[in-house]
């Protein structure tokens, strides 16, 4: 569980989408309920987030703004999706989740790594007489992407990354960026359901030990490997996982 744990680390924090796409299915094929996959992931993912924060923060890749409102308001939508997700059946969740990694990987396909022409909001000024508009927007942003990840364990890296790109963050800052907002949204959900008995403490921390190594390789490899051929190679990657939950 230790190499699961590098293996995902690694992955998480090269592409910024937290690692639940893949511990959340590995829990469920290791017995675990869906609300036990889910909550168990977000222990690993608060550690494995904790260290890709401080690795992209090191390499300037974390716009402290941005994460901190998507964050702030991913801690009101964690608390709500954690006590949905009771409430919805297995085979449902099951689906749910494979038509979420078929879109995830449409979305990194398609991608192409482009970057808006000019960048709309700045690290740390944000336009004169639009900062209040903006901030309320990424709060509510932030709330959408709580309760989605609180509810799926995927940690909300798979609507962060693409919104703040379109924002006009790099694709560095926006995987780093990402990450401030997934560790906070992830503490969140973690107490929540951990409230509600779902977190599997020693396959959490096996996952989020190995997860600590894993990403601090992929905040470095990100500053080197071609964008596109990864995205391409992750997509394949996350179709045929989600074809192995759906049936």
């Amino acid at each position: 569980m230790i190499v699961v744990g590098v293996a995902v680390g690694l992955g998480a924090s090269f592409s910024g989408l937290g690692g639940g796409f893949l511990m959340v299915p590995l829990g469920i094929f290791w017995g675990l309920s869906v609300p036990e996959a889910v909550g168990t992931s977000f222990l690993a993912i608060v550690v494995i987030s904790l260290s890709a924060v401080i690795a992209h923060r090191r390499l300037q890749h974390v716009n402290r703004r941005m994460g901190l409102l998507l964050g702030a308001g991913g801690l009101l939508g964690a608390q709500v999706g954690a006590r949905l997700l009771p409430y919805v059946a297995a085979a449902t969740f099951k689906k749910l989740f494979a038509l979420i990694l078929v879109l995830l990987a449409l979305r990194m396909a398609l991608s192409k790594g482009k970057t808006p022409a000019s960048p709309a909001i700045t690290p740390e000024s944000p336009t004169p007489g639009r900062g209040f508009w903006q901030a309320l927007a990424m709060l509510l942003l932030g709330v959408l992407v709580g309760v989605a990840a609180s509810f799926s364990g995927l940690g909300g890296g798979f609507l962060m990354v693409p919104l703040a790109i379109l924002l006009g963050l790099s694709v560095q800052e926006a995987v780093g960026t990402s990450f401030l907002a997934i560790l906070i949204i992830s503490l969140s959900a973690l107490v929540a359901h951990g409230k509600l008995a779902h977190v599997n403490y020693p396959i959490g921390l096996a996952w989020g030990g190995g997860g600590i190594f894993g990403a601090q390789i992929g905040a470095r490899l990100l500053t080197y490997v071609s964008g596109p051929t990864f995205k391409n190679i992750f997509a394949a990657f996350l179709v045929i996982l989600a074809i192995r939950m759906f049936w």
